[in-house]
């Protein structure tokens, strides 16, 4: 079961996804975190990192991105977390990432929050390593961005035929851990139904 936790920053991808980690046994592992380990010189954002590896050469950026989908695509089951909604240097954007047109996930798992809660979330993390436009996004535009994200994957479910859930962040990881589990267990019977329906047909 691949799966991609996606969500705004400060939306509580990291404790959530821990959660149902340890709950289902499945390894857990973060874009940036992946993408960080092929520069572990490096030093700075996330944002930075991208923007650096958009000065490589074609074949040095599908270098890195092959090593990196080579370690997702090791494990039968993982969860995935990446934001959805990135700021680049010439604003908004929805990052054209290899890793959802090459990693065949099963399900799309957008969690969202009020958009109060993911302002105080980020703002009560250190500023050193964050990209300083999340620190001044106000709640209106984290409201717009997190409408895009929805849209966003939405369309990728479409797009992909995979199925799509939606989970709201109220503040209770505990609760929010048990609706993706819920995801998953549904993911996996329609998946079996599906495969059983396709070949008796």
């Amino acid at each position: 079961m691949k799966i991609l936790l996606a969500g705004l920053r400060g939306v509580g991808k990291s404790t959530v996804g821990q959660l149902v980690a340890e709950d289902t046994n499945f390894p857990i592992h973060s874009l940036s975190e992946l993408v960080r380990k092929e520069f572990p010189d490096f030093i700075g954002s996330s944002s930075a990192l991208r923007a650096m590896i958009e000065t490589f050469s074609i074949q040095k950026r599908t270098a890195t991105y092959q090593r990196v989908i080579h370690t997702l695509n090791t494990h039968e089951n993982f969860i995935l977390e990446m934001p959805i909604v990135e700021r680049g240097d010439f604003g908004l954007m929805i990052p054209p990432e290899p890793i959802l047109r090459l990693v065949l996930f099963d399900v799309f798992i957008l969690l969202e929050a009020e958009p109060t809660a993911i302002l105080k979330q980020r703002q009560a993390r250190p500023s050193k390593g964050q990209n300083p436009f999340y620190l001044k996004e106000s709640t209106e535009s984290i409201g717009i961005h997190q409408e895009v994200a929805r849209q966003m994957i939405i369309g990728l479910g479409v797009v992909l035929a995979k199925p799509v859930f939606i989970i709201h962040n109220a503040g209770s990881p505990v609760t929010v851990a048990r609706a993706i589990r819920a995801a998953i267990a549904t993911t996996r019977d329609d998946a079996a139904f599906y495969f059983n329906l396709s070949t008796k047909s």
